[in-house]
């Protein structure tokens, strides 16, 4: 051995390709791109400054933003307020959806806890909206629920706010 390290060009790839596209990117800019600078300015500085404050402001347009991704966005534990300190918590098995819960009189934190209870939930992939059944703890078969993102609002104006 001559004391010399054999290293792999895998490494170079990703590196290159970067190159490549950015060789590529410079080219297809037209020259009228970059508007010319004012007297006492760096016109790549301005140029670069205006690059990373238009990225900063972007935002994701807020009907693709507020889709659940998979059923597993909505697993977690939910603060009810109608309902301090009462059990939500949203469970996914198996790509069921259910609601594990207890209420309490006149809340969990202050009164009687109630029994537990499970609630099924109906959720298709793409949807913002939820349908739950309140049935098994004596409300009503078919609620919708409309997720906005930190938690879930309902027709009545109760909001569940997602909280782990």
């Amino acid at each position: 051995m001559t004391g010399r390290v054999l290293r792999s060009r895998s490494g170079c790839v990703p590196l290159f390709l970067l190159l490549v596209m950015a060789f590529a990117l410079g080219c297809s800019v037209p020259s009228n791109f970059l508007q010319p600078s004012l007297p006492g300015q760096n016109g790549r500085r301005a140029a670069l400054l205006a690059m990373v404050g238009s990225a900063a402001t972007a935002q994701p347009l807020k009907g693709v933003a507020m889709v659940p991704k998979s059923s597993y966005t909505l697993a977690g534990y939910y603060a009810d307020p109608f309902h301090p300190g009462c059990k939500r918590q949203f469970v996914v098995d198996e790509g069921d959806v259910k609601i594990r819960g207890r209420d309490g009189e006149p809340d969990c934190l202050k009164g009687t806890q109630g029994p537990n209870w499970v609630l099924p939930v109906q959720w298709k992939l793409g949807s913002e909206t939820i349908i739950i059944d309140f049935s098994p703890k004596g409300g009503p078969k078919s609620v919708v629920g409309t997720w906005v993102g930190d938690g879930i609002v309902f027709p009545d104006g109760n909001k569940w706010k997602k909280i782990a």
